[in-house]
């Protein structure tokens, strides 16, 4: 969870930093884009939520391949 945390927000202030130069905005003092804590929160939440299952979906998939082969 954690790393999907972490994951998710650094890549969500890169998208931010791509919107802010579409839309031309000049960031605040201290701040690598406009709307950054906006895009790291929600970026952050996601990761926590997308990795960890992304994860939980690959090991029960890959799991279930190897008793199909064990069968044969």
């Amino acid at each position: 969870m954690i790393p999907g945390f972490f994951g998710g927000g650094m890549i969500a202030v890169g998208v931010a930093k791509i919107v802010g130069a579409l839309r031309r905005c000049t960031p605040p003092d201290g701040f690598p884009a406009c709307d950054t804590p906006t895009y790291l929160w929600v970026g952050a939440l996601i990761g926590l939520v997308l990795l960890p299952s992304v994860v939980v979906w690959r090991l029960r998939r890959g799991d279930g391949a190897t008793r199909n082969s064990e069968r044969s």
